[in-house]
């Protein structure tokens, strides 16, 4: 948890606020911006390289920190030019994201079987709302925090700085991780004893007939590929419509709505935990991928004096989301979980997600500068091609969730049981909420008015 903490300080520095931000300092286009969304879709596709590693090698914690701080640190790269004032070409500022993806995602193959070891299945959801809930705070503070810095500086240098220390988190991370333990788990051949000993080395058709041959986990992989193929068709320009159509580059609006998806997610996020646990990964990744499908619809009203729709999308983000990316990460552990070659099951999905998100954001960014110029005006509403974009993710989302009907889970529980499930706690905490106002109203009253000659 310490580690992810300082991963997360690394994701929220160079995130959303400083690379769009950067990314219109120095001129990037529509279709710039579509690449800059789908670079890091594509390279999800390098943790087949990263299960290919880990079976040859029978360990997963060297490759972990070795390439998670290469690839952080791959940002030091543009503190030249922004100290000195300067533009790097936006195919630069490109490479040195693509960088940071492909040996980021090596590193996340890696991790994510080193955790499915190291955490017990009975309480993972638990664990993983914990941590997610402490990382989310993280975001939340330090992306508001980056924002109101980048506004107050005005400068390059300020980018320089913030990059700067991005790296410096990263490295303390890289730190901890390698306290982290590995336990001896299903990595073929993999001995404490002998951790010199290099297994033989098995064929990549090998390692990814073995996920493959299951029938549930191409189900899965079906349905997110076809989810991530038409829900990001939006996603590379909420954050530029905001600083350059409703903020005028506003970066602390940004930073902020960035943080209050993240305080939404740390409400819900135990919350989503313990019905995973309770009810299955199935039913409430359902419910919370149905939700989403509404929130690029907001964005369709929102106007300069008008922001309420955007803030309204930030919760429902950290609220549905933090369910959404419990529950299918808990599912892919699920399939995954006691399996020969289990990190091929990782990066199979990765890579097919990856690829499908990677064309997502090529067609989003080319039906935008395609219709760059498209404006049609009706009262206050200004509806642009970034409005044509947010109408297309949200049917997109609605139209693919019917190939999650397919995909198989033991333990899920009937939809309408989860819905009464929430309800039903909802309900629980508004009349608890209720009894402490009462109660503490009660209380104060008789501090401040006793009662006099010993009565009530």
């Amino acid at each position: 948890m310490y580690e992810g903490t300082f991963a997360t300080i690394h994701g929220a520095l160079i995130g959303g606020v400083f690379l769009n931000g950067l990314a219109l300092r120095w001129g990037a286009s529509t279709f710039d911006f579509g690449l800059l969304a789908a670079i890091p879709a594509l390279f999800t596709a390098s943790g087949v390289l990263s299960a290919l590693i880990v079976a040859r090698q029978g360990r997963r914690k060297p490759l972990t920190v070795i390439t998670s701080v290469i690839g952080r640190s791959v940002f030091l790269v543009m503190v030249p030019f922004l100290l000195l004032g300067r533009r790097m070409p936006i195919a630069g500022l490109l490479a040195v994201v693509a960088g940071f993806n492909f040996l980021l995602v090596i590193a996340g193959n890696a991790w994510t079987s080193w955790m499915g070891d190291l955490v017990p299945g009975e309480t993972r959801g638990s664990y993983f709302g914990l941590r997610n809930t402490l990382m989310s705070v993280t975001t939340m503070v330090f992306t508001f925090t980056v924002g109101y810095f980048l506004d107050g500086y005005k400068t390059d240098r300020g980018f320089a700085y913030v990059a700067a220390l991005a790296v410096f988190a990263g490295i303390v991370a890289m730190v901890l991780l390698r306290l982290q333990p590995e336990p001896p788990g299903t990595v073929p051949e993999f001995s404490l004893r002998k951790p010199w000993t290099v297994p033989s080395a098995p064929a990549l058709r090998t390692i990814v007939a073995v996920p493959l041959a299951d029938a549930g986990f191409r189900r899965l992989i079906i349905f997110m590929g076809v989810w991530s193929l038409l829900a990001p068709l939006a996603s590379p320009f909420y954050g530029v419509h905001l600083l350059k159509n409703l903020t005028n580059n506003s970066y602390t609006v940004l930073g902020g709505y960035i943080a209050a998806s993240a305080a939404s997610g740390i409400a819900f996020q135990w919350l989503w935990g313990r019905a995973i646990d309770r009810f299955g990964a199935k039913p409430v990744m359902f419910i919370t991928l149905f939700c989403t499908g509404f929130l690029p619809l907001f964005w369709i009203f929102a106007t300069p004096r008008f922001l309420l729709p955007v803030w309204m999308d930030a919760v429902g983000n950290g609220l549905f989301w933090a369910g959404a990316g419990l529950a299918w990460f808990s599912l892919l552990l699920g399939f995954a979980q006691g399996k020969q070659y289990r990190d091929a099951y990782f990066a199979l999905f990765t890579a097919v997600t990856g690829v499908a998100g990677f064309v997502s954001s090529l067609i989003g960014g080319t039906i935008a500068q395609a219709l760059n110029n498209f404006l049609w005006q009706v009262g206050p509403f200004r509806f642009t091609n970034f409005h044509i974009m947010f109408l297309l993710a949200g049917l997109g989302r609605f139209a693919s969730l019917g190939l999650l009907r397919t995909v198989p889970d033991e333990k899920a529980a009937p939809v309408a049981e989860v819905l009464e499930g929430i309800v039903q706690f909802t309900l629980r905490q508004l009349d608890y909420g209720k009894d402490m106002v009462l109660e503490s109203v009660t209380f104060l009253s008789r501090r401040v008015f006793p009662p006099r000659n010993g009565g009530q």
